[in-house]
């Protein structure tokens, strides 16, 4: 009876014993905070790329605009597109109207490389 008793103990210790690593490793969730950002930075400096800014606006400059053709050293006619930068912000920049990112921009897609 004695060696049935150390048997059922010795099997419980066991069964404990795996239970107990189970669940610590069940709980474990692999990687630290640290070593996922590191990951995230290190797969952003390998495969840079660029920043989808949508159109937001295309209008030609007027000379009751504020800013001017003359005063960004267009020829006139010169126009403008506005776009929403990476942080959501508005931007605008002016452009001959004749140039290749004037006749490139669409309202809602992204802003052609020409024009950046």
């Amino acid at each position: 009876m004695c060696d049935d008793l150390q048997m059922s103990t010795k099997s419980l210790l066991l069964l404990f014993t795996f239970s107990l690593m189970l669940m610590v490793v069940a709980c474990s969730n692999g990687y630290t905070d640290e070593e996922v950002q590191a990951t995230v930075e290190s797969a952003v400096i390998s495969s840079p790329q660029k920043a989808f800014l949508e159109i937001t606006n295309i209008f030609e400059v007027t000379s009751g605009n504020a800013i001017s053709c003359s005063s960004r050293d267009l020829e006139s006619p010169c126009g403008g597109v506005t776009w929403l930068d990476g942080r959501g912000e508005y931007q605008v920049g002016r452009y001959a109207i004749d140039s290749t990112c004037y006749a490139e921009v669409k309202i809602g897609y992204d802003l052609p490389d020409s024009c950046r």
